[in-house]
Order: structure tokens, then sequence, then C-alpha cells
């Protein structure tokens, strides 16, 4: 066992070594607390009440429903795809762009970690690269419906998704429940 003590204590109680992080600390209902209570944009906004990380990650689930439905490996990946935020954190893009290879080297792993922990294997390249698909088109539904101003729009990633009409995005983003059963989700699809 490492001696690192890099201890983070988890909603279960549980202490994980985050210098040794292993496959047996990777927790469903620890993920499910965390991501229920994580604010995605840091809580930069001030018009609509927190949006969480388990609500986008419902967000980007109800998409790939919509456009793949029959994509069983898709929707894991998607359920997936943020759940390592549990454990290291919800940091903006911007932050991680600018701490480079070493955010990378960090979180990467531990990444990797929660995906061999709950679906087998890691999310490979091209895997990603869909699932980023539903990521950045719920991130501009997100974007629409919580900002009135649609200043600085020329700085987001575009996503190539048409998800509809303005009106049919604060549907899809107000019909969101305040608190998503991500382990019951994950028990469904797993």
């Amino acid at each position: 066992m490492s001696k690192s003590n890099y201890w983070k204590r988890m909603s279960s109680g549980k202490y994980i070594d985050m210098g040794a992080f292993k496959v047996e600390d990777v927790d469903i209902n620890d993920i499910n607390t965390s991501l229920n209570h994580t604010t995605r944009f840091g809580g930069h906004y001030k018009d609509h009440p927190p949006l969480t990380v388990a609500q986008h990650t419902l967000l980007c689930y109800n998409l790939a429903q919509m456009y793949e439905p029959d994509q069983y490996l898709l929707h894991q990946a998607i359920l997936v795809h943020d759940f390592a935020e549990a454990y290291i954190g919800d940091d903006s893009t911007p932050v991680k762009k600018v701490m480079g290879d070493l955010w990378y080297s960090f979180a990467g792993p531990i990444e990797e970690t929660v995906e061999m922990a709950l679906l087998g294997h890691c999310i490979g390249p091209e895997m990603h690269s869909r699932v980023k698909l539903y990521d950045t088109a719920s991130l501009d539904i997100e974007r629409r419906v919580m900002w009135e101003s649609q200043y600085g729009k020329d700085k987001w990633p575009a996503s190539v998704l048409n998800t509809g009409t303005l009106e049919t995005k604060r549907e899809m983003f107000l019909g969101l429940p305040k608190y998503v059963d991500l382990a019951k989700l994950w028990e469904e699809n797993h």
C-alpha cells in the first residue's frame, strides 16, 4: 500500500488515497452523491438554480438516446464520461488547458481507473470522440438556456448536433430532474 497519504473522504465515509487511486476505490454510490452536489461551470451563473454534473450527464445520455437509441456501449460510455469528477472535481476546460500535461497526467489515470472499474475497459479514442459529440451538444444547450446573453459565444466549442430551437433546448434543459439517480441509471444500463 502506498504511503502517499493523499487521503480524501468520500460520502460513504471511506477514505481513498488520491496518490494511489485503484479500482477498489470506485463506488457508484459515492459517485452518485458527489455528482448530484457538484455544480457545472464552478457555479458561475446567476439566473438559474445550480446545474449539477449529474444533470449534465443525464442530458448527454438523453441526447444519445434520442440520436442513437440502439448504441448500448455508447450510452454506457456517456454515463461514465464524467464519473471521475467525483474524485477529481469538475475543473473547467480553460483551467485544464492552462495546466496542460500536468492536469492530464493527474486526471488521466484516475479517469481510466473509473472506466476500468465500471466498464471493465478504458474508453478508446474513437468512443471518446463520440462521447465528446454529446458532451459538446449538452454544453451548448446548457449555455444557451442558462445565459440570456450570448456574449462570448465565439469562444464556445461548436456543437455539430442540431438539437432544435432555443425553445426545444429549454424544454430539454428545464425537464431535467433536480436529483438524478445515477446509481440506478447505471444499474439499468450495465
